[in-house]
């Protein structure tokens, strides 16, 4: 199947080029935010783009959205017709930050036919020397999640529009750091300043 990926350098979208063969344009050649001429002979879109520094969507929410919420409709809207792959995020579902309510804006942009993954997911191993242990997730480790994203699209009958989650089950953001770094520091979520509000469950 002829795939075009956009987001190709980040962590998902380079995982999934271990898995899938690609067009993988980098954002200079591709710029979503922005109109752009490209092929559409492509018989699948993945959109694994995305400005996801939570914090710092706080300070340049036009940024964030020129990505998360334009960029998705510039590619929506110049790709209509061919389905389109969209990895949303697993806060949408209690959005509590600028990033969270520019990722329900995506969804709302879309086109039919996609299919929708809300998910979450983080590098191997886990990359900070605290975890949360009040904040909970479905989330996992990007290359626990992409197998399943691809199993999904597999799955997925391409003329129909879906919005479906992957995860791993129920867990705090500590248990998981665990997994891959055994001697990471219990931290509260609910005691902790923040410069940006972070939801303490998916749900």
């Amino acid at each position: 199947m002829k795939t075009l990926l956009i987001g190709g350098s980040g962590k998902l979208g380079t995982e999934l080029q271990k898995y899938i063969k690609c067009d993988a344009p980098s954002s200079k050649k591709l710029d979503i935010t922005k109109q752009f001429t490209w092929s559409k002979d492509y018989e699948l879109i993945i959109n694994a783009s995305g400005y996801t520094d939570v914090a710092g969507a706080e300070k340049d929410p036009d940024r964030c959205y020129d990505i998360n919420f334009f960029g998705v409709s510039n590619l929506a809207n110049y790709f209509n017709g061919i389905p389109m792959v969209h990895i949303s995020t697993e806060y949408i579902y209690n959005p509590q930050n600028v990033y969270s309510w520019s990722k329900v804006a995506s969804e709302g942009a879309l086109k039919h036919p996609y299919l929708c993954i809300r998910t979450l997911f983080k590098p191997r191993p886990y990359n900070h020397d605290r975890a949360w242990v009040d904040q909970w997730t479905t989330g996992d480790y990007v290359d626990v999640i992409v197998p399943m994203i691809l199993t999904k699209i597999a799955n997925w009958d391409k003329k129909s529009s879906i919005v479906t989650n992957v995860g791993t089950g129920r867990k705090t953001i500590y248990d998981l750091a665990k997994m891959s770094k055994p001697d990471v520091k219990k931290a509260y979520l609910s005691k902790t300043d923040l410069p940006v509000k972070l939801p303490l469950d998916y749900l």
